[in-house]
């Protein structure tokens, strides 16, 4: 009983120096670095304070915006000063812009200041970060000692397909069809002899007026669709434009007008083109995005195509049987060739197929008989059959790391081919290499080999 009296006034006077110790902080500079709290028997335990946070700053800038020049030509003379403003959206960003010049020399440009050096024509370009796209200006040093051209407007806002004359004068002379017309960007806007064509795509062209013993002088072309409606070209619409389909040479417009209304031309209809024997030559605009399967299937004269940059499929049977094609620059972000695309296209003999492309049909390349090489881009993990069917002199295919499956005929009878199956193949069906002069394979492979050459002479 005494031992309990004993606990409970230990535990009292415990209770006691907590609370006397609580009391004396502010006098032992404790709360300067931390502070007492107390566990239910009154024992002061010390821990240390929170720091205060501390408020991080937000960025002004909005990632992706857009680049604002106050203005974009600039004619000055040597040893004039101007300046340019740079926002990405409402916010100056000129000290921070990158400036980089195709002619270096003609100017400076630091934090939004120009100085000009010497008398000439510099295309600026405006790089900052977080900004979708770059943008740029024109500046134009003069010299005094040289008279300076004239054109009738400095700036001209035209549609897509839209053409507008400019008149070019030098000390009051017409010298319009004699002058250099030079566009910063010809995919928005050219000139030639004064007659300024808009292009098939939306933007800001600066055109540069040059005349040997005269000052350059500049104009601006801004371009933007205007058109009512898409259109889709098919033999109606040829018509309406007067294009005779058997025609060697055919160029497609971007735009049309039809009474009181403007088409955009987005697509081409299935077979528009097809057996047009007598074609050779075609330029197509770049406002397509899609062109019909079989398009110009049998046109057995057509010797080089360009397919416009927004197409993202190469359909079924689009060149099949195109004899005479030898060249063909595909899209950049092409995702798909379908079955028979390219079949039977004899003179083809090299063909870049782009990194995008994640799926080549079967019988895609059957019968082009005069490639030699090809480069089967990363995204394949599927040879499919008769893809390179009967591909007679073709001598050299690197196939991709990733590759799965070959089915089967997917190389016949390319006698001349000597080919190397990635280990990471697990599949190769029955006379996927038929009559191939040579393949090789390393014991890492994954297909089953118990049955190889799969009609090749087989090395390992």
């Amino acid at each position: 009983m005494a031992d309990k009296k004993k606990i409970t006034l230990l535990l009292i006077c415990l209770f006691i120096i907590g609370i006397l110790t609580s009391a004396c902080g502010d006098s032992n500079g404790i709360d300067n670095f931390g502070s007492f709290t107390y566990d239910p028997y009154g024992i002061g335990i010390y821990q240390p304070e929170e720091p205060v946070p501390v408020p991080t700053p937000t960025s002004t800038i909005t990632i992706g915006g857009i680049i604002h020049l106050s203005q974009k030509i600039f004619s000055m003379n040597v040893n004039q000063v101007e300046y340019i403003t740079v926002k990405l959206g409402d916010i100056d960003v000129t000290n921070s812009a990158r400036f980089v010049q195709n002619n270096n020399g003609i100017a400076t440009v630091e934090k939004g200041k120009i100085t000009a050096l010497e008398p000439g024509t510099t295309i600026v370009s405006v790089y900052v970060d977080g900004a979708i796209t770059n943008d740029h200006f024109v500046i134009t040093v003069l010299d005094p000692t040289l008279p300076t051209l004239e054109v009738s407007q400095s700036e001209f806002n035209l549609g897509i397909g839209d053409t507008e004359n400019v008149i070019v004068k030098l000390n009051g002379k017409d010298v319009t069809e004699s002058v250099t017309y030079t566009s910063d960007d010809t995919n928005i806007a050219t000139c030639e002899k004064g007659l300024i064509t808009a292009e098939q795509n939306e933007g800001t062209a600066e055109i540069i007026v040059s005349y040997e013993g005269a000052n350059d002088v500049e104009f601006i072309v801004n371009v933007t669709d205007d058109s009512d409606e898409d259109a889709t070209l098919n033999s109606d619409v040829l018509n309406k434009l007067g294009i005779d389909k058997n025609a060697t040479e055919i160029t497609i417009p971007a735009v049309y007008i039809d009474g009181n209304k403007k088409y955009k031309i987005t697509s081409i209809e299935q077979r528009t083109f097809m057996n047009c024997h007598n074609l050779t030559n075609i330029n197509l605009p770049e406002t397509i995005t899609d062109i019909g399967e079989g398009t110009f299937y049998g046109c057995s004269s057509l010797k080089s195509i360009k397919i416009p940059n927004k197409v993202t499929t190469i359909k079924r049977t689009t060149f099949g049987w195109c004899h005479s094609l030898e060249t063909i620059e595909l899209p950049s972000h092409l995702e798909k060739i379908g079955d028979y695309a390219f079949e039977d296209c004899t003179s083809l003999q090299e063909i870049n197929i782009p990194d995008s492309v994640s799926s080549i049909g079967k019988w895609a390349f059957n019968l082009c008989t005069s490639l030699k090489e090809i480069e089967i881009p990363d995204k394949i993990k599927i040879i499919s059959n008769h893809c390179l069917f009967q591909c007679t002199s073709l001598k050299e295919v690197t196939l991709p790391k990733n590759l799965e499956k070959i089915e089967e005929y997917a190389f016949g009878s390319c006698r001349s081919l000597e080919l190397t199956i990635p280990d990471n193949v697990s599949e190769i069906e029955n006379y996927a290499f038929n009559n191939v002069k040579h393949i090789y394979y390393t014991n890492n492979l994954k297909a089953n080999t118990s049955n190889a050459p799969w009609g090749a002479k087989a090395k390992n």
